[in-house]
């Protein structure tokens, strides 16, 4: 895992080595709080209506089971369903 680093609105910026099929890069992940991000979003007048947590596929883990495995029940990423707050 990467080496963490403080930034501002207690955000995370974090950098990782990725590498697939023998390509390799760095990665630059950008972490909020969730209530920090649900915050921003009603900031921005919407409203969360349903959030998603992604897995691997079958299928995925099947191709990539070294790369892929130690990340199974783990949340790589979250995607947020919005919806415009009515006024």
């Amino acid at each position: 895992m990467g080496t963490p680093a403080a930034d501002r609105d207690e955000q995370i910026r974090r950098i990782e080595p990725a590498s697939v099929d023998g390509i390799t890069c760095s990665l630059t992940l950008h972490c909020l709080p969730p209530a920090a991000t649900v915050d921003a979003f009603a900031e921005a007048g919407f409203m969360v209506d349903r959030v998603v947590e992604p897995q691997p596929s079958p299928e995925a883990l099947s191709r990539f089971p070294d790369e892929l495995g130690e990340f199974v029940g783990i949340p790589g990423f979250i995607v947020y369903r919005l919806r415009p707050i009515a006024n």
